[in-house]
């Protein structure tokens, strides 16, 4: 029943704003993994990039932003996505990022593999998580979601053990750790 509400309106733009110096032109190849309703999707469709696409747990999600962005997103998850026809038809990518999802994954040394793995050589990476350490004591219950907690050293650990350089770390702004 987590899925019941209506879709978000709106946009972030941080992802954008994140990988668009990593990118060559309108015709790298984009994946947003858990791309919920398409917010972070608007942006770089906006900016006039052309080969997005989205892998999203949940179905209602996957087909919102495949009807009303008609952009290729699949229901599978990260960890077995070389499996799965959005990889085979789409990759390798050049830039791969993911919203406040990777704290939500099961296996995350699979899906930093599996990252590592569908990236084209040089690729970018971003990933937003929640900063365990800069959480008020009041908001500390929003982490029980979450499966994993993360601080910029063992996400970066975490990354560079399973294949991933990080190129920059950001803990300033309020949405988490960046990388």
């Amino acid at each position: 029943k987590w899925d019941t509400g209506q879709p978000r309106t709106g946009t972030s733009e941080i992802p954008l704003r994140y990988l668009q110096p990593f990118l060559r032109d309108a015709e790298a190849k984009i994946l947003d993994v858990g791309c919920g309703y398409g917010t972070s999707i608007i942006p770089f469709l906006n900016a006039g990039y052309k080969n997005i696409c989205g892998i999203e747990h949940s179905r209602k999600r996957a087909d919102y932003v495949k009807s009303h962005l008609q952009i290729p997103v699949s229901h599978c998850m990260l960890e077995n996505i070389r499996d799965d026809d959005i990889y085979k038809n789409h990759g390798p990518f050049d830039a791969v990022y993911l919203w406040h999802v990777f704290e939500h994954i099961f296996d995350i040394d699979r899906a930093a593999r599996e990252i590592a793995a569908i990236l084209k050589p040089g690729g970018a990476l971003f990933i937003a998580v929640p900063y365990i350490q800069a959480e008020p004591t009041a908001l500390l219950a929003h982490f029980f979601p979450h499966l994993h907690a993360f601080n910029a050293e063992n996400l970066s650990l975490l990354l560079e053990t399973n294949g991933l350089q990080t190129k920059k770390l950001d803990v300033g702004m309020k949405n988490g750790v960046l990388i």
